[in-house]
C-alpha cells in the first residue's frame, strides 16, 4: 500500500507539473509582445522606477525627471514623459518641455564654421585678431579658427568658476570678457589638446560677426530647419525663463533638501 502510495504522489506532481507547463504556455501564447510593445513594458519598468510619481500624485524628488521620445522610420513607437522641469512649482515635463543641451549644441557650432568655411566666408586658418580686434595681445595672431573647433587653441579658462552666479547667469560675451586682458596660454596653438567652452564662445560670436545674423536665427534657418529640428533654439536669459523650460539649479543643496 505504502508502495502504491508513493507511485501515486509521484504520478500527480507530474502531472501537475504538466498541467502547469501547457498553461504557462497557454498564457504565453496568447499575449505574445511585439518589439514595440516589449521595447515600451521594458521603457515604462526603468523610467516608472528612476522617475517615480507618489500614489496620491506628488511627484517624487529621487531625481528630476526626464521625457523619452523613439522614432523608427516615421512612426513614434514610444513617447512619454516623467518627472520635474520646474521645482519651485512643481510644473511637470511633457512633450512641450524645452531641455537644456548644453555642450551637445558644439557640433552644431562646429558645422555652422565648416559650412561658413565652404561657402568661402571665413577660413579656418584665419587668426582671432581678424575677430577680436580688441584682444590686444599678440597671441591671438597665432590662434585660428581650427585650434578653437579642435579645442587645441591653448586658451585657459580663467572665467570665475566659483561664482556660481556668474556661472549660471553670465552671457557669452561676459564668459570672453577675460580674453581681452589675457596674459599667457597653457601651450602653442595646435601643439596639445585640452578641452575647453570658452573657445566655443568665441567661435559663435564669429559665426554672428559673419554672417550678420544671431547665432539663434542661422542655426535655425541655416542648420536645423533642413532637419526638421526647428523647435531647437538658443536659452532665453534666467529671467525670461518660463514654465516650458527645464533648467539646472542655482544650489544642488536645495535639491538634496526635498528629497
Amino acid at each position: 500500500m505504502k508502495r502504491y502510495f508513493h507511485i501515486a504522489s509521484r504520478c500527480s506532481v507530474a502531472l501537475f507539473a504538466l498541467l502547469t507547463t501547457l498553461f504557462i504556455m497557454t498564457s504565453c501564447k496568447g499575449k505574445v509582445l511585439s518589439p514595440e510593445e516589449t521595447l515600451t513594458v521594458k521603457l515604462d519598468s526603468l523610467f516608472n522606477e528612476r522617475y517615480a510619481v507618489n500614489g496620491n500624485d506628488s511627484l517624487s524628488y529621487a531625481y528630476p525627471g526626464g521625457a523619452v521620445l523613439i522614432m523608427k522610420g516615421d512612426s513614434i513607437i514610444y513617447d512619454k514623459s516623467w518627472g520635474v522641469a520646474n521645482y519651485d512649482n512643481n510644473t511637470k515635463i511633457d512633450g512641450n518641455t524645452f531641455f537644456n543641451i548644453a555642450s551637445v549644441s558644439k557640433q552644431f557650432t562646429a558645422t555652422s564654421i565648416l559650412k561658413l568655411a565652404e561657402e568661402g566666408k571665413l577660413s579656418l586658418d584665419d587668426t582671432l585678431d581678424k575677430y577680436f580686434p580688441d584682444f590686444k595681445n599678440p597671441l591671438f595672431k597665432k590662434i585660428m579658427i581650427k585650434h578653437l573647433i579642435s579645442h587645441s587653441s591653448g586658451i585657459p579658462d580663467s572665467r570665475p568658476r566659483d561664482d556660481r552666479n556668474f556661472v549660471l547667469t553670465a552671457t557669452d560675451m561676459q564668459c570672453i570678457e577675460y580674453m581681452k586682458n589675457l596674459k599667457e596660454l597653457n601651450f602653442e596653438p595646435g601643439t596639445a589638446y585640452e578641452y575647453m567652452n570658452p573657445t566655443f564662445q568665441l567661435l559663435y560670436a564669429i559665426i554672428e560677426r559673419v554672417t550678420g545674423e544671431s547665432f539663434d536665427t542661422f542655426q535655425r534657418e541655416t542648420i536645423l530647419r533642413h532637419h526638421r529640428q526647428w523647435l531647437s533654439h538658443k536659452e532665453p536669459t534666467r529671467q525670461a525663463v518660463s514654465e516650458q523650460y527645464s533648467s539646472e539649479y542655482r544650489d544642488v543643496r536645495q535639491l538634496l533638501q526635498m528629497q
